[in-house]
């Protein structure tokens, strides 16, 4: 089991990694080559579908981790999953119904679990709460999964809220 947990946290946090530097490149070609951009048009094109992807990434790990690894979730974890777990659902529902309408509730939904997201970093990092953390199962400032230094599982949802909110602020304002 060890050896799960480990290929499975370097996995994921090399993609935490990759979403980062993807997020930094995205920003920056929207910055200096403007909304004429080959890579800017393909977003904008397939908006839903990266964002489902996302949201369905961020699932499958959350689950993995509390499901088969058995890292319990914190309080602050539990309402993370409360702000992605709808995105996955509206996400596939708007590439279904081919409905891009939907983005501005989505927005909402990625605002919310990226303070959230946000604060348990912080807290994680040894700041004070201002929100709810139940410690009697697990504390919000636990590490379960800690590489590079500084990606941890409230940095891997930060990381997962940050990507989808480029991507709806690309769909949407660009």
């Amino acid at each position: 089991m060890p050896e799960i947990i480990s290929a499975t946290n370097q996995l994921v946090s090399n993609l935490t990694l990759g979403g980062q530097i993807i997020i930094a490149v995205t920003l920056l070609a929207l910055a200096f080559r403007g909304k004429e951009n080959g890579s800017i048009e393909f977003i904008q094109t397939h908006a839903m579908k990266i964002v489902l992807l996302i949201s369905f990434g961020a699932i499958a790990v959350s689950l993995f981790y509390s499901n088969f690894i058995g890292f319990p979730p914190c309080t602050l974890c539990w309402w993370q999953r409360v702000f992605m777990y709808p995105i996955f659902f509206l996400s596939a529902m708007a590439v279904v119904k081919r409905d891009n309408s939907i983005a501005d509730y989505l927005l909402l939904l990625t605002l919310l679990g990226t303070l959230v997201a946000v604060q348990h970093v912080y807290l994680e990092r040894g700041g004070t709460s201002i929100l709810p953390c139940d410690a009697t199962t697990v504390s919000c400032s636990e590490r379960f999964v800690y590489e590079y230094g500084y990606i941890t599982i409230p940095v891997m949802s930060l990381t997962g809220f940050l990507m989808i909110g480029t991507v709806l602020g690309i769909k949407k304002y660009s």
